[in-house]
């Protein structure tokens, strides 16, 4: 995706309104972020580098490096970095690779970051991936490759742990690099997260589909790559949410990867084990190869959630026009969201200051949370067709902010 609409002060390709709701404040979901473990369950793209004005460094990491800027503490929520005169390079560890969103998502950051070498605003960037997806030890390992780069001042990481990348990011800041997390978090106190709200992103969807089926039957839920703290603070949500209907039974939960194909072939398995749920209860992409196993399998629940691809939305409108009693929950997760964190890195490394009023806090860890608002049901199912209809089949609904929404950011 490198074209995308602009629409309501924000980059993006869904018509869907952006607004901003109450942030979450959840201890709960501190405590859940704290013990998450990433598993590495993926194959995905093997240590691919991207470098745009330098060659990528595979060598070991040292113990220091002369990068030439310092850390300094505040009394703000935020550590404060200071790049002053140096030329900005972003070295980028996306953390896993090989899916169509995570390739979009690198795609938005690289977009960005070109538009901010083309206007001079940064010198270039790389970007290392990990051999096995969802490593937090290789990921960790990239992470001190980039503190020996005497090139690299700011590092974006899409973690593959909530714990394990903590002694490595502080490492990274006392050597005077500017760290910003993106996608999902880390408890390491005084680094930005910037971040979905990932339990309001699973919560509404949830209530919605319950409602859907009319706040009783069973249901079943298939989620995303287990362990990842994504998916740890979703299922807590979804879990909350089935709470409130004491009449909808969930029947399994099981992982699918975020993946089409391993969500295909565990919904089979839970259809075949003779549960028929109401509903499908999904994440991201996956809600596809869910869909196809109910297809195959001639049994078509009441509804699926999850995100939207050209795709899903294809089997859906085949399914209603066939006079299925069928309907849908897609809610976007947007791939843009390392491209709004990237937009955030490169402003903080010219020096503006955050407002920290914009974020959440909970325990000393900082969130910047982006919301996303965009629902589409059968109730609006041609607005979403509009947006996907001239995708590629894989091609996710996105949106990510513009440099003017970045700046409101700052004070």
């Amino acid at each position: 995706m490198k074209k995308l609409i602009q629409n309501m002060g924000f980059k993006r390709v869904n018509s869907g309104k952006r607004r901003r709701s109450e942030r979450m404040k959840k201890k709960v979901i501190a405590a859940l972020m704290v013990a998450a473990m990433a598993v590495g369950l993926l194959a995905g793209c093997g240590g691919a580098s991207d470098d745009k004005g330098g060659a990528a460094n595979t060598g070991s990491a040292s113990e220091e490096t002369s990068s030439g800027s310092k850390s300094e503490s505040t009394d703000g929520v935020l550590t404060k970095v200071d790049l002053t005169g140096q030329d900005i390079y972003v070295g980028i560890a996306p953390g896993s690779g090989g899916s169509a969103w995570r390739d979009q998502m690198v795609n938005d950051i690289t977009d960005v970051l070109d538009e901010y070498k083309t206007s001079g605003d940064i010198k270039g960037y790389k970007v290392v991936n990990n051999a096995t997806n969802g490593d937090a030890n290789e990921q960790v390992q990239i992470i001190r490759d980039f503190i020996d780069d005497p090139q690299v001042n700011v590092i974006m990481i899409n973690p593959n742990d909530t714990t394990s990348l903590n002694e490595a990011v502080l490492d990274a800041e006392a050597a005077g690099k500017l760290v910003v997390v993106y996608d999902a978090s880390i408890t390491a106190k005084g680094i930005l997260n910037v971040s979905v709200d990932h339990y309001q992103y699973a919560y509404g969807p949830t209530k919605t589909l319950l409602d859907i089926i009319g706040g009783k039957g069973t249901v079943v839920e298939v989620s995303g790559l287990d362990g990842h703290p994504a998916n740890v603070i979703r299922i807590k949500a979804t879990d909350d949410a089935i709470a409130e209907y004491p009449d909808v039974t969930l029947a399994a939960n099981q992982p699918g990867g975020w993946d089409n194909t391993t969500s295909k072939s565990v919904t089979a398995a839970i259809l075949a084990s003779g549960i028929k749920p109401d509903g499908i209860i999904s994440q991201d992409n996956g809600c596809y190869g869910v869909l196809q196993a109910c297809i195959d399998a001639n049994y078509i629940p009441k509804v699926v959630s999850g995100d939207g691809s050209k795709a899903f939305f294809t089997a859906w409108k085949d399914l209603v026009d066939k006079g299925e009693d069928f309907n849908a929950v897609v809610v976007p997760n947007p791939p843009g969201i390392g491209a709004t964190a990237a937009r955030i890195a490169v402003k903080i490394a010219q020096g503006k200051e955050f407002d920290e009023t914009q974020l959440t806090v909970e325990d000393g860890v900082a969130t910047y949370e982006y919301v996303v608002t965009t629902v589409y049901t059968n109730d609006n199912f041609d607005e979403g067709w509009e947006v996907v209809k001239d995708f590629t089949d894989e091609q996710c609904i996105d949106e990510y902010m513009t440099d003017d929404e970045a700046n409101a950011l700052f004070k």
